[in-house]
């Protein structure tokens, strides 16, 4: 029997692992030290008390301090199986698919001479070389070292040269980002041209079978993959060869082959496998992260098959080529998992799941010939088998649609292929990982928080926690604590932590925040009334009369100011509005009955506000939504946020934090983005006017007429009337709803806005005049559908807008006459019937001015300016009556004073132009909007 070579026997005792054969045989290890693991002598005649038997992995070596029994995994099995020592090496080779063939012990002759004539000349016949010594073998951290290296050469040609990225993407596979994180690369030649002539690393790489024997590279002209094992750390290299008609798949030689991407047993209980590198690209690409390569149809190894069990995979999917070898590779895997002999230990079996190709196509072939959303489709297929459609030619026209609905999975799927998590009826749910079963309970989700309480039974030792599974604090300190529980590895509970996140995030909630907010779906017919709705002459009316189909008769001005400010939440500058009235005038009606029209999913109402909550909530909670304050009283420490986000639109917050990798204190920004509509109700007159000055501030109406119309209202409720009424009313909502729904974040354009006029003898102007003008703006939003969509392009940027129309402003300027106009009965008859003989007399002197020779452009009245003198000897008035009613009428805005410092003299201008007297509400300077048509 032919000697096995050192190199072949040096090379079996670093690959296969001793913790796998330990496993194999049933030994129990548990973690000992830093790197060392111990258990019990299995030994004949050695029964220990104590744990005397160590294994170090780093050195692949063990040692028991009792019976001094020591050695490699060679030797462990020959003590264990009772076998020679040859026996014992043919059953591990045989067991992990080592090829230990013996080497040729005589080499190739070396050149002999050949010359004629130094054979005539009877000289010595040319003799052979001596055999090539074997190439020295190589320590395990330095080949890990060189393999390293030598990936990071072949990545950056991978960068530099173009074949390689053209050979995959005529394979289909063409996402960079995908092809970085896998760390494709190309070998073109150029390792070889860096490396010296002779010399150590030479050797290094002939020993790794990087360079063949004549120093050429292995990989030349392929496409290579590193194939990392479990723990992350690169086993060996794969090369697809790029060039047609020779040898495809290249792999390194006397190395495992291994699972190409192995780390993700680790996180996912589900396993998709193939069988090569590219197949595993393509369904990857097909958005199932969870899958490993076999690299060739050689199936599974028994290392492979107890890292499964140790990760806790409970499911492989077997995806293989649908061809003969193929079939016959799934048949050998499933049985060597059911014969394997952790499940004589308790592990846990697992299930196989098999998934039919149709003949000479493997995934990737597939995905070419029918695109990544079909690759999906067969894998989320329940029957495991294709309809007949993709035994065919692939064609242009092939769709979606081609597949049968019973063809569907009944599974959902969390976006990153990973099964969705079903949870109890309690909310919670178990992931098992391995022989670590954790319990999860109460768990909230945002975007920002993965909140759960973790519970977890080992060994008679109990651990709870409750944590922000985002947080990376949290995370290091759980698995701080379970690794002493468990007494595992770091790398172990880390994957297990990561697993948990996974399940979490794909975890099912029976109800929740985001599903609460969750737009409700428009049926065309719904989404049909809601644009008609929108398209009524008479909106407005409508709109009015649905307030009150609702539950709130009279208060016209303030119910069309209330829709106003709740639509206006979708423009950039939109609405807000404070209402001051009497505790049981009806504020909390107005609010609740307009608030009802508001889609769920724009509208944020609260009791109360702390201080700071509104710097803290999420950046795009309060965008574009109604924030809704039932008393005032209770914002009153957030009346200063408040503020803010009305005038500038957004909220920012900078908090001070300590780094927890540094220890030293930093900051961290929050910001809240507006624009946002907010609505408040309070009965305190006393409001702090630089928050008053940022609302439309109206009032309820107090009088007995309206107390009259609601107790009539009240009892009209309770009639056969009014209750088919009620009953209309969520219809009602409905449509107002979609409608709000509908419409569009279009901008609003306003081309009267140079013709508009507004009282500016007050400072306070200067704020309320942007507000008016919005709501110009917010009455055109709002009656949107009725015109049209006009289109603009300013500096490389383009939008759509509307226009405002003179009706707008006419509706915009009843508003205002209603919510902030005078009314005449605000002042003394004395003031008033003063103010009728300025307004005769102004206008009296307006007919005689220059004015007459443009009678279209007649000044208005407040262009005249006139003295007490001229008052007293127009009215017959004495000085002291005129003194004080005048004082009354500038107190009320009705007439301007203007002080000449020079000569400490005093001129008046009227404001007032003949409003109010049928005793309706009006307000100063105006624009008639019969002007601007």
């Amino acid at each position: 029997m032919a000697r096995i070579p050192d190199d072949q026997l040096d090379h079996l005792k670093r690959n296969v692992s001793i913790l796998h054969v330990c496993a194999a045989h049933g030994i129990e290890l548990k973690k000992h030290g830093t790197g060392d693991y111990v258990g019990r002598c299995p030994f004949p005649g050695h029964e220990d008390d104590e744990p005397s038997f160590i294994v170090t992995p780093s050195k692949n070596l063990f040692h028991c301090m009792g019976c001094d029994a020591a050695g490699s995994v060679i030797d462990l099995v020959m003590q264990l199986d009772g076998l020679t020592f040859r026996e014992a090496v043919d059953s591990i080779a045989k067991r992990y698919s080592l090829d230990l063939a013996s080497r040729n012990e005589a080499k190739r002759s070396g050149n002999r001479m050949t010359s004629t004539g130094l054979i005539a000349r009877g000289t010595e016949a040319a003799k052979q070389k001596k055999p090539q010594e074997d190439a020295p073998t190589v320590p395990l951290e330095r080949a890990a070292q060189i393999l390293e290296r030598v990936v990071t050469l072949y990545e950056r040609a991978f960068a530099e040269d173009a074949r390689g990225v053209e050979y995959l993407a005529a394979r289909g596979i063409d996402d960079k980002e995908q092809l970085t994180a896998h760390r494709a690369g190309l070998s073109n030649g150029g390792l070889r041209k860096i490396l010296p002539k002779s010399g150590p690393v030479l050797d290094e790489l002939k020993a790794l079978g990087i360079l063949n024997r004549s120093g050429r590279e292995h990989f030349a002209g392929c496409v290579v993959f590193p194939v990392l094992n479990v723990e992350g750390n690169i086993a060996t290299l794969y090369g697809r060869n790029t060039a047609q008609g020779t040898k495809r798949h290249v792999f390194l030689p006397k190395r495992h082959k291994g699972l190409w991407n192995a780390p993700v047993i680790k996180t996912y209980p589900e396993i998709i496998v193939v069988e090569s590198i590219l197949d595993a690209l393509s369904v990857e690409a097909a958005g199932y992260p969870n899958v490993v390569a076999l690299n060739g149809s050689g199936g599974l190894h028994d290392g492979d098959i107890e890292d499964l069990h140790a990760h806790g995979v409970q499911t492989l999917v077997f995806l293989l080529d649908g061809d003969k070898a193929g079939a016959q590779a799934a048949d050998k895997i499933e049985r060597r998992l059911k014969t394997h002999p952790a499940l004589d230990r308790g592990a846990t079996p697992i299930a196989i799941v098999h998934k039919a190709l149709p003949d000479d196509h493997d995934p990737n072939s597939f995905m070419l010939a029918f695109g990544k959303p079909k690759l999906a489709e067969l894998i989320e297929s329940k029957r495991g088998v294709l309809p007949e459609t993709f035994a065919m030619r692939a064609t242009p026209e092939t769709t979606a649609d081609d597949l049968p609905d019973e063809g569907q999975t009944d599974t959902p799927r969390a976006s990153s292929g990973e099964p969705v998590q079903q949870v109890d009826a309690d909310g919670s749910f178990t992931v098992t990982c391995g022989p670590r079963a954790y319990r999860l309970m109460g768990l909230e989700k945002s975007s920002r928080k993965l909140k759960v309480t973790v519970r977890v039974e080992h060994a008679g030792r109990l651990h709870v926690d409750t944590l922000d599974l985002y947080s990376s604090r949290s995370r290091k300190i759980l698995a701080g604590d379970l690794c002493r529980l468990f007494e595992e590895t770091a790398e172990t509970i880390e994957a297990d932590v990561g697993k948990l996140i996974k399940r979490c995030e794909s975890a099912q909630l029976k109800q929740d925040d985001a599903q609460a907010n969750t737009p409700a779906v428009m049926t065309p017919g719904d989404k049909a009334a809601a644009e008609a709705f929108g398209r009524r002459p008479d909106l407005i009316d409508t709109i009015l009369a649905d307030f009150e189909k609702c539950g709130l008769v009279g208060e016209e001005p303030n119910k069309l100011l209330a829709y106003l400010a709740a639509v206006s939440r979708k423009m950039d500058e939109p609405l807000s509005l404070l209402v001051l009235s009497s505790s049981g005038a009806g504020k909390t009606a107005l609010q609740d009955c307009t608030l009802a029209f508001v889609p769920p999913e724009d509208l944020v109402k609260l009791t109360s506000l702390s201080g700071k909550a509104l710097f803290y909530k999420e950046r795009l909670a309060l965008k574009h939504k109604v924030l809704a304050l039932e008393e005032g009283d209770g914002a009153e420490e957030a009346t200063y946020a408040i503020r803010n986000l009305i005038s500038a639109g957004e909220l920012v917050i900078e908090s001070t934090i300590k780094d927890l990798g540094t220890g030293r204190l930093t900051t961290m920004e929050n910001r809240v983005e507006g624009p946002t509509s907010v609505f408040i109700t309070t009965t305190n007159p006393e409001t702090d006017p630089e928050t008053k000055s940022r609302f439309w501030i109206t009032s309820i109406d107090e009088s007995r007429e309206q107390t009259r119309r609601i107790l009539d209202f009240q009892r009209q409720r309770h009639t056969l009337a009014g209750i088919t009424t009620d009953r209309e009313c969520d219809a009602t909502l409905r449509v107002h709803r979609n409608f709000q729904r509908l419409l569009k974040p279009v901008a609003v354009v306003n081309p009267f806005a140079d013709r508009l006029t507004y009282n500016d003898d007050r400072l306070q102007g200067r704020r309320d005049h942007p507000k008016y003008l919005n709501l110009i703006k917010a009455v055109a939003f709002l009656r949107q559908m009725t015109r049209a969509v006009r289109h603009a392009s300013r500096n490389g940027s383009s939008f759509d807008y509307i226009e405002v129309l003179p009706e707008d402003v006419a509706i915009a300027n009843r508003l205002a006459h209603e919510i902030l106009g005078h009314s005449l009965d605000e002042i003394s008859r004395p003031s008033r019937a003063l103010l009728m003989e300025l307004e005769a007399m102004v206008r009296a002197r307006v007919k005689q001015s220059d004015a007459a020779d443009e009678p279209d452009q007649a000044p208005r009245l407040n262009r005249v300016a006139f003295s007490r003198r001229e008052i007293r000897q127009h009215t017959g008035w004495s000085n002291y009556r005129v003194h004080t009613h005048l004082k009354e009428l500038v107190e009320y805005e009705y007439v301007s004073v203007e002080t000449d410092r020079g000569t400490n003299s005093h001129r008046y201008r009227l404001q007032y132009e003949g409003q109010g007297k049928d005793g309706s509400r009006f307000m100063l300077g105006l624009t008639d909007p019969e002007e601007l048509a």
